[in-house]
Parts: C-alpha cells; sequence; structure tokens
C-alpha cells in the first residue's frame, strides 16, 4: 500500500475550536486508533485483518458485516454477526468468542475488542489494536473533528494513511 500524494489533512477549526482530520478521497483510507468509540450506522472500523461496516438494525440490534479482508478470503467477505441485546449486554470480537470471524488466514485477536450498549449507544471497547476508517475507499470524508485533548497544550493521536501509521504530537 501507497500514501496518495494528497492523502489526508489535519486542521484546527476555529468554529468548534478542536482538530479536524479528513481524508482527501485517499486510494487506501485514513484510519484513526481508538481504545473506546461509541458505533454509528455505516462506520467502518478495522479488527486484525477484517474492515467490518456497522449495521444498526433497531435499538437493541447491532450487525457486523465482512467488507474487506486484509488477505481476500472468500469465505469471509460478506459474513455477518448480529448482536442482540435484548439476550446479552456484552459480546467480545475475537477468535472463539461471541463474534468469531476467524477462518483461515485471518490474524484476529482471541479478545479483540468488547460491544455493549449503554444508553441506547453501541460503544466498542478495544482490547487489540482497532481502526476507524473515515471513508470508504477513493471518497472523500467529512470533517472528523478529533476527541477533546486531556491536555490541550500537547495532544497525542495515531493516524494510518493505508498501512502507515503516523503518532502525531500538537502543541
Amino acid at each position: 500500500m501507497t500514501v496518495s500524494s494528497t492523502h489526508a489533512e489535519i486542521h484546527f477549526s476555529e468554529q468548534s475550536k478542536q482538530f479536524v482530520l479528513k481524508d482527501l478521497g485517499s486510494s487506501n483510507g485514513t484510519y484513526i486508533q481508538y481504545s473506546s468509540i461509541i458505533l454509528e450506522n455505516g462506520m467502518i472500523i478495522e479488527c486484525g485483518d477484517l474492515q467490518l461496516v456497522c449495521i444498526i438494525q433497531d435499538t437493541d440490534v447491532l450487525v457486523l458485516k465482512v467488507v474487506d479482508c486484509l488477505y481476500p478470503n472468500p469465505e469471509v467477505l460478506g459474513y455477518k454477526i448480529e448482536f442482540d441485546f435484548k439476550k446479552k449486554q456484552l459480546y467480545t470480537i475475537g477468535s472463539k468468542f461471541d463474534a468469531d470471524f476467524s477462518k483461515d488466514n485471518v490474524r484476529l485477536e482471541k479478545e479483540h475488542a468488547e460491544v455493549r450498549k449503554t444508553s441506547n449507544r453501541f460503544t466498542l471497547t478495544a482490547k487489540a489494536i482497532t481502526w476507524r476508517k473515515l471513508s470508504p475507499t477513493s471518497i472523500p470524508s467529512a470533517d472528523f473533528l478529533l476527541p477533546p485533548f486531556d491536555n490541550p497544550n500537547q495532544a497525542t493521536f495515531t493516524v494510518r494513511f493505508g498501512d502507515i501509521p503516523c503518532l502525531f504530537t500538537l502543541e
């Protein structure tokens, strides 16, 4: 994978008083690393080798569907797992757990992430490296507001351009 010549931009928004990250329609995507994130309908997350799209069916049902895999595997592409939060309050994504996406040639930690429902929202908490893809490949993203930082004088976050991770410190 490569970084596009005009891949992404980071700027400070005077209106929101926050840093903004935007994919400019790159061919390999822009990702931001998370330890915890509120899942939104259509959001693409990456766990191990898998890119999963979030489909919120109703207030109690979340579906994760495999839309891409680092090592294309017809067994995995299109595979879906449904989480019904009327039955259970916490699901684990990982090999040999509730959401077992593991197949031949798919790298996924045993306990990669947890998904829970709180206050009518679905939250993913990472136990291994998990990324959010800002937009589908070759489509510019909307402005993505980076969360407020504990120390506004020195903000640190990790962004990946294609397969190249970069640690940013904004002072």
